[in-house]
């Protein structure tokens, strides 16, 4: 059993069975620290959860009325001989559904072991404090990243909406009577085919699709790049990056390749979402700044941190 050590000034210097050496004066204020977390984070879930939940579902709104055709896209004409619209309806390689669960059950599993990991680095003593701080540190990149999410789809839904550019399968979907094709640009014409489908058909640009895809990939690249930073780790971090840096590219082929987007709906999808995850990271989350926090050694850490706590609005 290791000896308490004696300072001339009284305090006494525990070691613990690691070999880290812990001040008991240094126990007590993680003790205070962690009832002062705990209190801080139920503060702030009461105060601001509802808040926050708020702005998501205010941002999510334009992307829900999109897909769910309750708003319509504008109505725009086309010219007979528009061969980029004249592609037969396929089905899609990657559904929509599918590509919705899988980027999100990716990016919130990373995040969750990400959290979990980078606690390892801090050193906690108290398991109150250790608690407090992986759900405070949880909630603010999960919802930092579903705000992104938000933001992204309806940007893109809202461009949909307002340019109402056609599919590359719009006739084979529309099925339209009656052209008068000699009068060149036709706006007069109707659709025999499902209307629901006929709305779908009008919202080409840009891809949504590829945004997401675009926006999921950047943003975990990042977060790796700001989480993964034990010894050792970088051919790690390399070789997940590197497998995640080709999926947008996929998903934009297959949309061009079955006829549902223009390749100009694909490359602006990809620019909307390289721009938002770049946004949500810098900008509304912080990982990058309380990694800078841990390795700088800083004891006003914590506190820059608390008082950088806002909701996504």
């Amino acid at each position: 059993m290791n000896k308490p050590e004696f300072k001339p000034d009284g305090q006494v210097l525990a070691k613990q069975e690691s070999g880290h050496r812990v001040w008991r004066d240094d126990r007590h204020t993680d003790q205070v620290t962690a009832q002062k977390d705990s209190s801080y984070a139920h503060g702030y879930n009461k105060k601001l959860l509802l808040v926050d939940l708020m702005c998501i579902l205010l941002v999510f709104i334009p992307f829900f009325l999109c897909e769910a055709n309750i708003v319509d896209p504008i109505h725009v004409g086309f010219y007979c001989d528009d061969n980029s619209i004249k592609y037969p309806l396929k089905v899609q390689t990657i559904d929509k559904t599918v590509l919705a669960c899988t980027g999100l059950f990716i990016s919130i599993t990373s995040i969750i072991l990400g959290e979990l990991q980078w606690l390892q680095f801090q050193e906690l003593t108290s398991p109150m404090l250790l608690s407090s701080t992986y759900m405070t540190m949880l909630y603010r990149e999960l919802s930092a990243f579903f705000f992104g999410v938000t933001v992204n789809q309806s940007f893109t839904s809202i461009v949909k909406i307002f340019t109402g550019r056609l599919r590359p399968n719009f006739l084979d979907v529309c099925q339209p009577t009656y052209l008068q094709c000699s009068t060149g640009y036709i706006t007069n014409y109707s659709c025999t085919g499902n209307p629901t489908e006929v709305s779908k058909a009008r919202k080409s640009f840009f891809s949504g699709d590829a945004a997401f895809s675009m926006y999921c990939v950047i943003y975990l690249m990042l977060y790796l790049q700001a989480r993964l930073i034990w010894k050792g780790s970088k051919w790690l971090r390399l070789m997940l990056q590197t497998i995640l840096l080709p999926l947008p590219l996929v998903v934009g082929y297959f949309r061009i390749q079955d006829y549902w987007h223009h390749p100009s709906d694909v490359f602006t999808g990809f620019l909307q979402g390289l721009i938002t995850a770049l946004w949500v990271v810098f900008v509304i989350s912080d990982i990058f700044s309380s990694e800078k926090c841990l390795s700088s050694g800083s004891s006003s850490c914590s506190e820059n941190q608390d008082s950088s706590e806002q909701t996504s609005c």
